[in-house]
């Protein structure tokens, strides 16, 4: 690679232009959404004993060399410069109406149309220069609390006990604090901000040192990208978002292009990756209710799958070596069987309406292994797996009648934890009807020793 190339360039395959700010007027309308309930297919997970096939690993196993591609051509992202007022056929001088709130989130996805239509427009650069990249988490992730304690109590991360609906690139191995530079993916307009001061821990681990940003763009009419998770922003582009507010959205239409120089990530022992959050609201993600999960989990892709050749290539050999969909899943959903995620019961149970709380119990496959089932349950912030792995979630239904699971962290897999292939509780469920299950957990309790519901029993419904 070409070290003597400006940083904003290095990594690219295109000829990047410098920001440039065109003069533009927009018109936001708030819209309704309606979204159809999306039919889920049997998934492709096998019961077979995992104990047989033993654990993927995350390691690379890319040997591409970025030095030996040709530049691509460069793919042309023509966004609405001007809308005008249909009543007066004169432009809209400023941004109207404000983005309405889905669950307490302030929904850009469906109120910002900066772009007419939608287009084939690509990732057109990597998020970080190739040499940075160590490895990518795929879609689906999950993991305890206390896995994550740590980071937390120093201003880091919590934990995600249900499948992630994004991607996490890597630079370097844990517990690096190097600083790598962070690049727009695509000629976009970053449409929103979100900020929060002092999240992450300094590399001598004093707590709450490092700001937080998240950064999301449009770039096409259905098509958003989320880079998440910089330590800083590039001075220039700061100074054109202006002032922010902290631990709040703020909404800005600026324009970038492919290769820009976004920021810095890293800096912290606590942090050395970004999430790629890819939204594409012409495609419903796998839900029995897409609408009940907001915008960005209801309509959440995997952006690896937005890329251009060949740089979709090099990010999919930083994948650990699993099954097809090799990016990952995340959305579980079979009406009527167990897998897939359930809520908790609110006195509301329109399905025309969403829950008042998340999702707080799934049952799915492993990320970097599917022939794992994981449990994952958001009161006790765990993610379990299951003593024998086995009954598979996606062959439950009402005829099953009660089904009890033996649980283990899923931390015991290390034989050095003290929980090793230890049992730390139990669940019983039951499929009431298609969408309602009853369930309750016995914390400390093998199988043998729990038989039938008592009055601490719940219901959880889809």
């Amino acid at each position: 690679m070409n070290n003597n190339l400006p940083a904003k360039n290095r990594g690219t395959f295109l000829n990047v232009s410098s920001r440039y700010l065109p003069r533009f007027t927009i018109m936001i309308s708030l819209v309704s959404v309606v979204i159809a309930t999306t039919a889920c297919s049997e998934p492709a997970h096998s019961t077979t004993d995992y104990s047989q096939h033993g654990e993927f690993t995350a390691t690379s196993t890319s040997t591409d060399n970025p030095d030996t591609f040709k530049p691509t051509e460069k793919v042309t992202n023509k966004p609405t410069e001007i809308i005008t007022n249909t009543d007066t056929d004169k432009p809209i001088e400023k941004t109207t109406g404000k983005p309405t709130e889905v669950n307490g989130y302030r929904d850009v996805f469906t109120t910002v149309h900066l772009y007419p239509d939608d287009t084939t427009e690509k990732f057109t650069h990597l998020p970080m220069d190739f040499e940075q990249i160590s490895s990518i988490v795929p879609l689906g992730e999950a993991d305890s609390v206390a896995g994550e304690s740590t980071a937390a109590k120093a201003g880091g991360a919590g934990a995600h006990v249900l499948p992630t609906d994004h991607i996490t690139v890597f630079s370097g191995q844990k517990g690096d604090s190097h600083t790598y530079q962070v690049y727009a993916v695509a000629d976009s307009y970053l449409v929103q901000v979100d900020y929060e001061t002092g999240r992450w821990a300094s590399p001598d681990g004093t707590p709450n040192q490092l700001d937080d940003y998240a950064l999301t763009f449009q770039v096409s009419k259905s098509l958003f990208i989320m880079e998440t998770h910089l330590t800083s922003i590039d001075p220039q582009l700061k100074t054109q978002i202006g002032a922010l507010k902290t631990g709040d959205q703020n909404f800005v239409q600026i324009k970038v292009s492919a290769g820009e120089l976004l920021g810095q990530g890293g800096g912290t022992a606590y942090l050395n990756s970004n999430d790629l959050w890819a939204v594409d609201m012409s495609k419903p993600a796998a839900f029995i209710h897409p609408d009940w999960y907001g915008s960005k989990s209801g309509y959440a892709v995997n952006a690896l799958d937005y890329f251009i050749e060949p740089l979709r290539g090099q990010l999919m050999n930083k994948l650990p070596l699993r099954p097809e969909p090799r990016g990952g899943q995340f959305a579980f959903d079979i009406d009527g069987k167990l897998i897939g995620s359930w809520f908790p019961f609110t006195g509301n149970t329109d399905i025309t309406k969403p829950p008042q709380q998340r999702a707080n119990l799934s049952f799915f496959y492993r990320a970097e292994n599917p022939a794992i089932i994981e449990i994952g349950y958001d009161e006790t912030g765990t993610v379990y797996v299951i003593k024998g792995n086995s009954p598979d979630p996606a062959t439950i239904s009402v005829q099953s009648g009660l089904v009890k699971y033996e649980l283990m962290n899923n931390r015991s897999q290390d034989p050095g934890n003290a929980t090793y292939f230890k049992t730390e509780a139990t669940i019983l469920v039951q499929i009431v009807d298609s969408r309602t299950i009853k369930m309750e957990l016995f914390e400390g309790k093998t199988a043998d020793e729990v038989s039938v519901f008592d009055s601490s029993a719940i219901q959880l419904y889809r």
